[in-house]
């Protein structure tokens, strides 16, 4: 099993930092002057319940690890845990991305893979980018190199469902 660390952007950082102040100090503000009148108690509770907020997103996002088998990619974040086949993995491509997801950085790889009859995605983003493609691609060798550093799969167990139109 190899593990990797995701790589931490400044940026993604600072994001994740100013959203918390800004909830935490609009909610904190607005309800400690509207429940102040009814308990002298309110202003703890609030403060206690604000700080919830940042400590359930750190648990929720910190350890950030990847870990990759010759059978899956699993990825935890906190208390959160995917695990993907690295058979059901049709493609992988660089992204640049401030979408929620399991990565601290702008600079992403997506992972497109089949998941019962849907094909949908997980963002990563590795510190060894270009040793965590290879190591993936020596897991499947159904997984091929594409130029511009992703991968795709060419053959393998599971094949990327093709959208027919409706005969008329």
């Amino acid at each position: 099993m190899k593990q990797y660390r995701s790589k931490v952007d400044f940026l993604s950082a600072l994001v994740y930092f100013v959203i918390i102040l800004l909830v935490d100090g609009a909610a904190m503000v607005t309800s400690v002057e509207v429940l102040s009148s009814v308990s002298p108690y309110t202003s703890m509770w609030v403060f206690v319940g604000t700080l919830t907020i940042p400590v359930l997103m750190l648990l929720f996002l910190l350890p950030l690890r990847y870990f990759l088998t010759s059978d899956e990619l699993a990825i935890h974040s906190g208390l959160l845990r995917w695990r993907i086949p690295v058979e059901s993995i049709l493609r992988v491509s660089r992204a640049r991305s401030l979408r929620p997801a399991p990565a601290l950085s702008l600079e992403r790889l997506r992972v497109d893979y089949q998941k019962g009859n849907r094909t949908t995605s997980a963002h990563v983003s590795p510190v060894d980018r270009v040793g965590f493609l290879a190591d993936l691609a020596s897991a499947d060798r159904g997984l091929v190199g594409v130029e511009g550093g992703g991968l795709v799969r060419q053959a393998g167990r599971i094949l990327p469902l093709q959208h027919t139109a409706p005969l008329d």
